[in-house]
């Protein structure tokens, strides 16, 4: 029986003001997923176990791409493709964006399809819309290529990783709440209409925010990470990302961000950063709201297609 195997870290996306564009891989939470051949000879059928409970094989976006790559290359294999993650669902954490690149890259690797990267994000694209009601790619090009990445075309596929400065580190703050289809509702709640002074602003965050990854200057990323757009469309669902904004900052965090469609947030620290106190503080004022929350260190991780 032929297997392949391979870890998938989680991703944080949206970053800045690079909706839809950048991404960020860290190691804060990942999936393990593992796939067989179990009959070479067929006919096609998929044997699917995960330690999640709440994953329902007929909406699942790991086994969306492995259908939909099983359709275009006539595949016929009887195959098991099994899943042990600890990435929080529905937090924006790029839970289905990592399902989705370990069925594009495991059958890839499995079955021998000698894929482009650009092909691997394409197919995994495809479970990314299924589990979110869009194709973004920001999650999935994160967790395949790691490290900050970014998408600068979509039709013709244009992606660059670029590697996270030394010394920039990450804090995970998850509140734990949920809300159903969480994704497609907050996409709902970005405007279709901007203003140019705010599109210009955008423009110059994600300049500085792309300048400081690649000169590593502390200064540009802190001013790279504000949004005048998406997050500002998206805060009144949010009421507490100011206030942990504030105590991240108040201890000389380079900066904060929703990642992804939240209720996660990603702190960017460095060396000159008080963790210790921001943990302290974190955790009075959750307790405070009568909200619950897990808090992970992480760093900048390698992507699983590299």
């Amino acid at each position: 029986m032929k297997t392949v195997s391979r870890r998938v870290y989680c991703s944080s996306a949206n970053v800045g003001s690079g909706f839809d564009s950048f991404g960020i891989c860290h190691n804060a939470f990942f999936s393990d997923v593992k796939l067989s051949i179990i009959d070479e000879q067929g006919p096609f059928k998929i044997d699917f176990k995960s330690n999640l409970n709440e994953v329902d094989i007929r909406e699942n976006s790991a086994i969306y791409v492995v259908r939909k790559m099983v359709e275009d290359f006539d595949i016929s294999s009887q195959i098991s493709l099994q899943v042990n993650s600890n990435i929080p669902v529905g937090m924006g954490l790029g839970s289905s964006g990592a399902a989705s690149v370990s069925s594009s890259v495991l059958i890839n690797e499995l079955f021998n399809l000698n894929l482009s990267v650009n092909d691997i994000v394409k197919y995994a694209s495809y479970g990314e819309k299924y589990a979110s009601g869009s194709p973004h790619l920001d999650n999935i090009t994160a967790s395949t290529l790691g490290n900050f990445s970014a998408v600068f075309s979509v039709n013709p596929l244009r992606i660059r990783k670029f590697n996270v400065p030394d010394g920039i580190e990450f804090m995970v703050i998850v509140p734990l709440i949920t809300s159903k289809n969480k994704t497609r509702e907050n996409r709902k709640l970005i405007p279709d209409m901007v203003t140019f002074k705010d599109a210009v602003q955008n423009i110059n965050f994600s300049n500085s925010l792309l300048a400081g990854i690649l000169t590593g200057d502390r200064d540009l990323i802190e001013y790279g990470l504000d949004d005048h757009i998406v997050e500002q469309a998206r805060k009144t669902r949010y009421n507490f990302l100011a206030d942990v904004r504030n105590i991240c900052k108040a201890h000389s965090a380079i900066g904060l961000i929703l990642s992804g469609a939240g209720p996660a947030m990603l702190c960017f620290i460095d060396r000159k950063t008080d963790r210790l106190e921001i943990s302290k503080n974190l955790d009075s004022y959750f307790h405070s709201r009568g909200l619950d929350f897990i808090m992970a260190d992480s760093y900048p991780s390698g992507g699983v297609y590299e």
